[in-house]
């Protein structure tokens, strides 16, 4: 058995596991018939990895990808917010004259 480190909500955890493929990890469970469970590597729930290094390397990725969506949503906040504050009111009414909801008839 060979330990592999697995990454869910920003924790890790080891594990001993029996065999690895391409796309699972094969962990020992006494509960099943075969004594077998299949995890895949990769999910939208965890990940897998090798070494606790790569594991860790993984949760930093995953903050600064966070800090990094965040960043940019307060840059585009902070442009409305200064639009918000620069508007003035019309000078000219926005309605034309003659037309019920502002839309030309014809």
């Amino acid at each position: 058995m060979t330990t592999m480190y697995r990454v869910r909500c920003a924790k890790i955890e080891a594990f001993e596991v029996l065999r690895t493929t391409a796309k699972q990890v094969v962990l020992p469970c006494p509960y099943r018939k075969d004594g077998e469970q299949r995890e895949a590597k990769e999910t939208g729930w965890y990940s897998w990895h090798e070494t606790w290094e790569s594991a860790h390397a993984r949760i930093v990725a995953d903050a600064q990808k966070k800090v990094d969506i965040l960043r940019l949503k307060l840059e585009r906040a902070k442009g409305e917010l200064g639009n918000a504050k620069g508007m003035n009111p019309p000078t000219t009414p926005a309605i034309r004259p003659g037309s019920a909801n502002g839309c030309a008839t014809h």
